[in-house]
């Protein structure tokens, strides 16, 4: 015999019990994958939130395979060859540490039978012979990498 009942009767006398109320609207989140999931949540308030979503990948700005959408490095930086240079001679590449990579002077580098066989045709010419050879190696190099 509450006034508050949803089935108030104004004409019953003898409380049988048998009240019924409306729901109570209970303000929370109701997607049960969010952080913030409420049970007894009967509104959907617009609250939930959802854990962040890790973006593995590479997060070194030097590196050739750089995501600016990482979040987690996965430690699959990868980085140009120190000894790999231009057609133009100049080194392309940025060190594991940032810095940019020494030059290789003439006469440090290592003999190799091509070398030693084009430098027997003489200084200039095998030295040009030898850089067209690495052009085009490079150059087919690139070509199949891409």
């Amino acid at each position: 015999m509450d006034v508050n009942a949803a089935n108030y009767d104004a004409t019953a006398t003898v409380d049988d019990s048998s009240c019924a109320y409306p729901p109570v609207d209970v303000p929370g989140c109701m997607e049960a994958n969010a952080t913030n999931y409420d049970a007894n949540a009967t509104v959907d308030n617009g609250s939930c939130s959802f854990p962040a979503v890790d973006v593995p990948g590479c997060m070194d700005a030097n590196a050739t395979n750089y995501n600016a959408n990482a979040t987690v490095n996965d430690e699959s930086c990868a980085f140009p060859d120190p000894d790999v240079t231009t057609p133009d001679g100049n080194q392309t590449d940025v060190e594991n540490d940032g810095t940019t990579a020494e030059p290789v002077e003439q006469n440090e580098r290592e003999s190799t039978p091509m070398a030693d066989l084009l430098g027997s045709i003489g200084t200039y010419g095998g030295a040009l012979i030898l850089g067209l050879v690495l052009m085009g190696l490079s150059w087919a190099i690139r070509r199949t990498a891409s």
